[in-house]
């Protein structure tokens, strides 16, 4: 059977027992650490992914992603949604809204500062997340009272409201009399409580659109449309196509606001990536130590190749040979050890956090790890981390193909 003579020997260099233990344990050491670098990279690039992806779906799912406002209001909105989506194929839903900012007031004397918006719950559950952060009542609850109102969990706390309870809203806008200006106030019940586990709760309530309306005496309609996007990132050219729908429209978009938390986290991904990469470097300068105490060990043998007629290009394939062996096997194996890891984080950090009562995400919008294993960025360890290794068994094999069969032989 043909057996290519390099990966003969190279593989038998891998597979043989060395006499010289210490040699053996760096090898393992660097193995290790291979797998160790590829394994912690792809793990910390998933839940870089997760918290960038349940970012994305809190703040997102709750703010619009591009929003179009009209100054003189939208009695016709519904053909402006159909324009929009027939001229932009990025536009996935439409829904209309009207709001303002007020205050709310509770018997229990509770106070808070609101973003009061007023929506139609059939398109609004569509496109926003909030039906499905429900934990008391429901989304449809709006389409059976006029006067209903859901509100966040954490405002609801504040207010000490419970589901049912009464609230006063109290606008800005007073209304003139002749005593003077006097607000404008309107008691709406507590029909459904959200909760997002984010700052949110506390300002977004949502109240049927004609109930808005009706409390700012505007005309029926929308004050404006925002767009749920296939992608979020082009947001800035939906907003640009939207305007010149119609005259005197303006548009806001998600990047205008929150743009910058995205660039943060994506800069914080970039620079931890390259901090990890410094594992993967480390091992690569054992692996280069590792080799080169295995030629100085294994001179004689070289020699006596050397004088049986083995050629200088042979002895460098043998040597690449053995550390790329070694170099797949470390980082496949971290490959498959990270993606196990990685898929299954969020299930340990769950368990971690219950079993030791460590409230590690009281304070923070998830209740365990996310994560969101990408494909590409794991294929690009992975070869990353092989080519390292590979290029760092080149000395050695060089240093190696340098030995002259006589000084070989005179050591031995």
């Amino acid at each position: 059977m043909f057996r290519p003579i390099a990966a003969y020997i190279g593989l038998r260099n891998v597979s043989a027992k060395n006499s010289n233990t210490f040699i053996s344990f760096i090898s393992l050491i660097s193995m290790l650490g291979m797998i160790l670098g590829v394994a912690v990279l792809i793990i910390v690039l998933s839940v870089m992914n997760g918290f960038e992806q349940q970012t994305k779906i809190k703040i997102l799912g709750i703010l619009p992603q591009v929003a179009v406002f009209s100054p003189n209001r939208l009695p016709d909105w519904q053909n402006l949604a159909i324009q929009a989506q027939q001229q932009d194929s990025n536009i996935q839903m439409i829904a209309p809204f009207s709001r303002t900012q007020c205050m709310v007031s509770t018997p229990q004397g509770g106070v808070s500062t609101i973003l009061l918006t007023g929506i139609v719950p059939e398109y609004e559950k569509k496109l926003s997340i909030v039906d499905d952060q429900m934990i008391e009542g429901n989304f449809e609850s709006l389409s059976q009272q006029k006067n209903n109102i859901i509100i966040g969990k954490a405002l609801a706390e504040s207010l000490k409201v419970k589901l049912g309870d009464q609230i006063t809203v109290i606008l800005p806008q007073g209304t003139n009399s002749a005593s003077g200006v006097i607000p404008r106030y309107t008691q709406f019940t507590v029909s459904g409580i959200y909760k997002l586990r984010s700052d949110s709760e506390k300002i977004f309530a949502y109240a049927p659109m004609e109930t808005v309306n009706t409390i700012l005496n505007q005309p029926q309609g929308a004050q404006g449309l925002r767009f749920k996007l296939k992608d979020v990132f082009k947001a800035p050219q939906t907003a640009d196509k939207a305007i010149q729908l119609n005259q005197g429209l303006t548009a806001q978009n998600w990047t205008m606001t929150n743009g910058n938390m995205f660039k943060i986290l994506r800069m914080q991904k970039t620079m931890i990536a390259m901090i990890l990469a410094f594992i993967i470097l480390v091992a690569g300068f054992n692996l280069v130590s590792s080799l080169i105490m295995m030629v100085t060990e294994r001179t004689s043998e070289i020699a006596i190749l050397k004088t049986i007629g083995a050629s200088r290009n042979l002895i460098v394939k043998i040597f690449i040979f053995q550390g790329s062996i070694i170099a797949i096997i470390g980082t496949l194996t971290g490959g498959l050890l990270g993606l196990g890891l990685a898929m299954s984080i969020g299930t340990i950090s769950r368990w971690v956090n219950t079993t030791f009562n460590l409230d590690l995400f009281g304070t923070y919008f998830v209740t365990e790890l996310p994560s969101n294993p990408q494909a590409g960025e794991i294929l690009l360890v992975i070869i990353g981390s092989t080519l390292v290794a590979v290029l760092a068994t080149i000395y050695p094999a060089y240093k190696a193909a340098n030995i002259q069969p006589v000084q070989g032989l005179k050591a031995e």
